[in-house]
């Protein structure tokens, strides 16, 4: 019963806190020459200047709201020579307190995943040696209870056997799942590494009439009385778009 009790108890938590988790829902202030529309069930600025029209919208319909705002930002050339979008000159401000916020760039995405890699590697090897230790001392030690009784009275003892085969066996079974491990942590991380190289926004020379999108991403900003609010600029040749966002928390649905 009380194994029932405890399982019925788990799911009722695992419930209660699937019901408590809540996302970040993003919408936009329209300014003058902008507009909100509707894009794959997501909402969307739109942002038209003289040579240049830029659309941005979230990347994802749900996010947690701890994650780093990540954002596609898709730019169209309408002038009549080519420009040159350079990454670097695209900013973010927190619009509460109108400071500058970090906007990671595809190699600062992409040292931060072979860093997760490395660390979530050198975890499961050192879980697996852990692991293998402990099954060793299990495995390699076999323990023995007796009593012995004589015209002289009655004592108990512990006998103590250790198999090093068996305890060798488990040692390497524990490096190889570790090994293992490992392995799939790298190849999680070289996976993260060659997404972003092909999502994110990068330095692009667009010619008339060309159009280019990737994804932007950047620091949370500090809460406000609405939530997260964001102010994003993107250069594009002569034009300056200036694209505000607010961050706010909706429970699951």
């Amino acid at each position: 019963m009380r194994g029932l009790q405890g399982a019925a108890f788990a799911a009722a938590m695992s419930a209660a806190l699937a019901g408590c988790q809540t996302f970040a829902k993003y919408s936009f202030a329209p300014g003058p020459q902008q507009q909100v529309v509707t894009r794959q069930g997501r909402e969307a600025l739109v942002s038209s200047r003289a040579g240049s029209t830029v659309t941005l919208m979230p990347m994802a319909r749900k996010s947690g709201t701890m994650a780093r705002p990540r954002m596609v930002a898709i730019i169209e050339n309408r002038s009549r020579g080519a420009v040159t979008v350079h990454y670097a000159e695209i900013g973010v401000w927190d619009a509460a307190t109108d400071r500058p916020i970090k906007v990671y760039s595809v190699d600062d995405l992409q040292s931060e995943a072979q860093g997760e890699a490395l660390a979530g590697a050198i975890l499961m090897a050192g879980a697996g040696v852990a692991a293998g230790a402990v099954a060793a001392n299990n495995v390699g030690t076999t323990t023995t209870y007796g009593t012995v009784r004589s015209p002289y009275g009655t004592s108990n003892y512990v006998w103590r056997t250790y198999n090093p085969a068996a305890a060798q066996a488990a040692q390497a079974a524990g490096a190889a799942a570790g090994a293992a491990g490992a392995a799939a942590a790298f190849a999680e991380g070289e996976r993260k590494v060659q997404e972003l190289e092909s999502i994110m926004l990068m330095d692009q020379t667009l010619q008339p009439g060309e159009a280019y999108g990737g994804a932007i991403e950047f620091n949370l900003a500090t809460d406000s009385g609405t939530g997260k609010q964001y102010v994003v600029r993107i250069p594009v040749g002569e034009d300056t778009h200036e694209l505000r966002i607010t961050a706010t928390s909706v429970g699951a649905s």
